[in-house]
């Protein structure tokens, strides 16, 4: 094909892209504190350590040891930020919010393809950041 200049054009190609649920790829120079208060800023790095501390059977995803050392040898990780629920019949996002002590906008941040309060499925993953210390929205 060519384009309206007269030079060769690329054929169009369709791509499919999965991106996997509750993960995030975390660069060199960044650190389980700086994430966590890109995720929730209102809860303890600590959630994220827990999270990835121990061996979660994913050969992808890294077993942190050390969350200092996250970023330092100069190359990406992945990481799990949360858990994954799987929504039932009779979920709403006001209901799972209010069942793991977040938000409904926290909710909709870490799962961007739930277009709308009212866009839940039954059966469809969500990722969440849940709060377990009282007094905290």
């Amino acid at each position: 094909p060519r384009l309206v200049s007269g030079a060769a054009g690329l054929p169009r190609v369709c791509l499919h892209i999965a991106v996997r649920r509750c993960k995030y790829c975390v660069g060199p120079g960044e650190t389980l504190l700086y994430k966590m208060k890109e995720f929730a800023p209102d809860m303890n790095w600590l959630r994220l350590w827990a999270a990835n501390g121990n061996d979660d059977g994913d050969e992808r995803t890294e077993t942190v040891d050390d969350p200092d050392l996250l970023g330092s040898e100069g190359r990406f990780h992945i990481i799990n930020i949360g858990p994954i629920y799987k929504a039932v019949q009779g979920d709403t996002l006001v209901s799972i919010a209010a069942r793991f002590r977040t938000t409904v906008k926290s909710l909709l941040q870490l799962n961007p393809d739930v277009a709308s309060a009212e866009g839940l499925q039954v059966g469809q993953d969500l990722c969440l950041i849940p709060c377990t210390t009282w007094g905290q929205s």
